[in-house]
C-alpha cells in the first residue's frame, strides 16, 4: 500500500495506489472513488481490487485538470485521452461521451471523470460484471464491478461524506468501508 503525491503551485492531487507488483491486463472486480475537496484544492482517486497492479491502469490524474478512474475491462485510453480532453476544456460529460462514441466495447467499461471544478460524469456499461454500478454525490463518485452487492458502493459513499479529517484519509476510509461491506467478491490483492 502506498501513495503518490503530485504537486504544482496551488494545485495538489493525490493518487492512491493499493497494489502489489504483478501483471494483469484487466482491472475487473474493482471499486474506486474520485473526489475533490474544494476548500483545500485537493483531488484524488483511490482504488482497490483483486486484480494485481491495478494502480497501473485504473487511476489517472493531472494537476489543474482532473482525475479519472477507468475500470472493468479497462481501456487505459480513457485515462490518457480523458485527461487530454479535460485539459482542452471539455466538460466531463462531453469528454465521457466522446470516449464512449470512439469505443466499440463501451458496454464493458466503467469510468468516473472529474474536472478540477468538481464536475463529474460516470458510466457503468451494461456488460460490466455484476454487481456493477456507480454513485455520483456532491464532490465525489464511487464505482465498482464484480462486487458482492450494492452495499459496497453505498457504504463507500456514506463513509466518504461522513468522515472528518484530512482528505487523503477520507479516501482511504471510503475504500475501507467498501472492503468491509464485501468489496470485490473474489477477495482483495491490490
Amino acid at each position: 500500500m502506498g501513495y503518490f503525491l503530485h504537486r504544482e503551485p496551488l494545485d495538489y492531487y493525490i493518487i492512491f495506489e493499493f497494489c502489489i507488483y504483478g501483471v494483469l491486463l484487466l482491472a475487473i472486480g474493482t471499486f474506486s472513488i474520485v473526489a475533490i475537496e474544494k476548500r483545500s484544492r485537493l483531488m484524488g482517486v483511490a482504488v482497490a481490487s483483486k486484480s494485481l497492479a491495478v494502480g497501473s491502469r485504473v487511476p489517472w490524474a493531472k494537476a489543474g485538470v482532473g482525475v479519472i478512474a477507468t475500470q472493468a475491462h479497462t481501456n487505459i485510453m480513457y485515462g490518457i485521452k480523458g485527461l487530454e480532453l479535460l485539459e482542452r476544456g471539455y466538460h466531463p460529460s462531453d469528454a465521457l461521451q466522446t470516449l464512449l462514441r470512439e469505443d466499440e466495447s463501451a458496454a464493458f467499461r466503467q469510468v468516473c471523470i472529474m474536472n478540477s471544478e468538481g464536475n463529474i460524469a460516470a458510466h457503468t456499461g451494461p456488460e460490466c460484471p455484476e454487481y456493477a454500478d456507480h454513485i455520483v454525490g456532491e464532490d465525489f463518485c464511487v464505482a465498482g464491478n464484480l462486487l458482492t452487492d450494492e452495499t459496497v458502493l453505498r457504504d463507500m459513499a456514506v463513509t466518504f461524506q461522513n468522515t472528518k479529517g484530512p482528505f487523503p484519509m477520507r479516501l482511504l476510509e471510503a475504500l475501507r468501508a467498501g472492503r468491509t461491506a464485501g468489496g470485490d467478491r473474489r477477495g482483495h490483492s491490490a
